[in-house]
């Protein structure tokens, strides 16, 4: 993309302190493992939480094209695993991961006592060179480009798309957060709400220079069930086109939200539609 700024900068704090020893019980770590990895195990025993668990052997190898998880956890306690493994569990609010390894050697590559910048920054360097060497992206912006991908919430970096003869930079952020009741809203109003969502997190990420794309590429799959009916589960493949300029154009108020819609192309279900973002329900 061409024409404003290198947005965002995850600076290296110096002085990065890792585990220097096991961790403590209700003592709060940063964790940072790839999104790929974690996998859905079940719930507590009240059926309200979930419980995700991840294997992580070669940390080196592990991150391939997966963009990184990032949460602050409480050590809960630790076990043994029947293949060998040493388990992990981190807790807070509900949310639950346990995190199985060979040694704490390869969880210090995945869990800080600080706020595990230094983490994900090796973790976008990692992601940034498997997924964008074969491409004509410049490799001091690998880097970059993988924060800017992650930032808008993407859950793998992928290889570039062509659309209308131009490449698009992909931000694939798989399943949508909340499934929509389909008894009370419709797919345009759907659509509506989740590309007004979108439309923010897209502007603050504003564009990444020197990159000479047609523009992003953002992909998402959106849940719809009939709540009064209790049928009728379904999915939306909500796929955007943000050209090259527009955001820009929409940040220095040379355009509104709706005309920036309007330049954009939204996909859903293979068919282009309009997009009414005063149509929300």
């Amino acid at each position: 993309m061409r024409t404003a700024p290198v947005v965002i900068a995850v600076a290296l704090l110096a002085g990065t302190v890792f585990l220097e020893a096991q961790p403590q019980k209700g003592e709060e770590y940063t964790v940072v493992i790839p999104r790929g990895v974690l996998e859905l195990e079940g719930r507590d025993w009240s059926q309200t939480h979930s419980i995700y668990g991840a294997s992580l052997h070669l940390s080196s190898a592990r991150w391939e094209r997966s963009l990184p998880y990032v949460d602050t956890l409480a050590f809960e306690k630790q076990s043994e695993t029947d293949n060998g493994l040493t388990e992990y569990e981190f807790r807070r609010h509900g949310r639950w991961i346990k995190l199985r390894v060979p040694n704490e050697a390869t969880l210090n590559r995945y869990v800080a006592e600080d706020d595990g910048q230094s983490l994900v920054e090796d973790a976008l360097r990692q992601v940034g060179s498997n997924a964008l060497a074969d491409t004509r992206i410049p490799q001091d912006l690998w880097v970059e480009v993988a924060r800017y991908v992650w930032q808008l919430g993407g859950q793998t970096l992928q290889p570039l798309v062509e659309f209308r003869g131009e490449e698009y930079l992909v931000a694939d952020l798989g399943t949508w957060g909340n499934s929509f009741n389909s008894a009370r809203l419709n797919q345009t109003q759907r659509v509506a709400n989740v590309i007004g969502e979108l439309m923010d997190t897209v502007k603050e990420a504003g564009e990444l220079s020197d990159l000479d794309l047609g523009g992003l590429q953002v992909r998402t799959v959106v849940a719809h069930y009939n709540f009064v009916s209790n049928s009728n589960h379904g999915i939306d493949e909500v796929v955007w086109y943000v050209g090259t300029g527009l955001v820009p154009a929409l940040i220095d108020f040379e355009i509104t939200s709706q005309e920036f819609v309007d330049r954009s192309v939204v996909v859903v279900d293979g068919t282009r539609v309009e997009v009414d973002l005063s149509d929300q329900g």
